[in-house]
């Protein structure tokens, strides 16, 4: 593992036991076993690592909407656009430094408008995603030329981080019978 990695291991597990404020950079350094200057050498501030370990744990991280987007028939589309929705809200772990650190986050996005900003085009990349899946769902003729695209990317938005939020409450969720339904809501059928 490459020493930005290990920063960004170590600073998730720092900042999801203490927040942001009450985390210290020196224990950070720390662990991995580098100096503060070495980890400023990688992240300018504080704040930058933040908003890092965040960035890195966005749910369209190593999603590929291409599949979804390469698909001619509806048969492909309807599959690749499942498995890319299951694969986003896979992303959307229950484990507890996760449950912690989003916490820490959603506080953190009242001070620090850099955090505030992420979380919005964050939502904004999950948005765009969608719509080009289900424009393209509409080019194929997956769906019906009047198939409201926006509606769609508003309900999908809707079961995505309500699933999320349903996680990060550590209610147990079991996807194989919810994403049958979440579909079905997509589809109408």
């Amino acid at each position: 593992m490459d020493t930005k990695k290990k920063i960004l291991k170590a600073a998730y597990e720092e900042f999801a036991a203490n927040g942001y404020s009450k985390s210290s950079l020196g224990a950070i350094a720390d662990v991995i076993g580098i100096t503060r200057p070495a980890l400023y050498y990688h992240y300018k501030s504080k704040e930058d690592l933040f908003l890092a370990v965040y960035n890195s744990i966005d749910p369209l991280t190593d999603v590929d909407i291409t599949k979804v987007l390469r698909c001619t028939d509806t048969l492909s589309y309807h599959r690749e656009l499942s498995n890319t929705i299951y694969e986003v809200i896979g992303h959307f772990r229950s484990d507890e430094p996760r449950i912690k650190f989003i916490a820490h986050v959603e506080n953190a996005a009242s001070y620090l408008p850099s955090i505030d900003m992420a979380a919005h085009e964050q939502d904004n990349r999950l948005r765009s995603a969608l719509e080009a899946a289900l424009s393209h769902g509409v080019e194929i003729g997956a769906f019906s030329k009047e198939f409201p695209v926006d509606a769609g990317v508003e309900y999908l938005s809707l079961a995505i981080y309500g699933i999320g939020e349903v996680m990060l409450r550590r209610n147990h969720l079991d996807l194989t019978k919810a994403m049958p339904f979440i579909m079905r809501g997509v589809f109408g059928s």
